[in-house]
């Protein structure tokens, strides 16, 4: 499904003031973020499961695994931006496809790590699938503009948690 787009009379896609973007639904920056992100998505698990049947959640438990196995739930989910509920039932479905064991933590029983199994880690070999997504995304554009894209972004996303920062702090007082 193509997003869509209003074009001007020289056939340029028309600039929506980021000041303004509530003025434009389905084209201004939050709509455009949102759909990318579920368009890498989808790709993603469309190319990845044409291997092994796996979602685009699932293998985002496994890509925090493999960077740092024995995660407990709770970090899990922080490092996912999920709650914690959201996390159990994903590790509910890992775990039955044998992709990870959970472990209570010796020294600390109440805490739950998440480890994967050899065919957990085994999945890794997909990888080179996903980089030749990201690839794909970005051909053609310049490497400044993906840098300057990559800065933007990130101070947006600061600029966001802060906001929520604050409010939180405001709702528990």
């Amino acid at each position: 499904m193509r997003r869509p787009r209003d074009w001007g009379s020289d056939g340029r896609a028309i600039v929506i003031d980021p000041q303004d973007q509530e003025e434009y639904p389905g084209k201004g920056l939050r709509f455009l973020i949102r759909s990318l992100h579920r368009a890498f998505a989808r790709v993603v698990e469309a190319e990845i499961s044409a291997d092994t049947p796996i979602t685009y959640a699932q293998w985002s438990f496994l890509r925090a695994l493999w960077r740092e196995d024995g995660l407990s739930q709770r970090e899990l989910s922080d490092r996912l931006g999920l709650m914690a509920n959201t996390t159990v039932i994903g590790l509910n479905i890992l775990e039955s496809r044998g992709w990870v064991k959970r472990r209570r933590d010796a020294n600390d029983r109440r805490r739950i790590n998440v480890y994967l199994t050899r065919e957990g880690r085994e999945l890794k070999r997909l990888l080179p699938v996903v980089r030749r997504i990201n690839k794909l995304a970005v051909e053609g554009i310049p490497a400044r503009d993906i840098a300057n894209l990559q800065v933007t972004l990130e101070k947006m996303l600061d600029r966001l948690e802060a906001q929520l920062e604050r409010v939180s702090a405001k709702e528990n007082v």
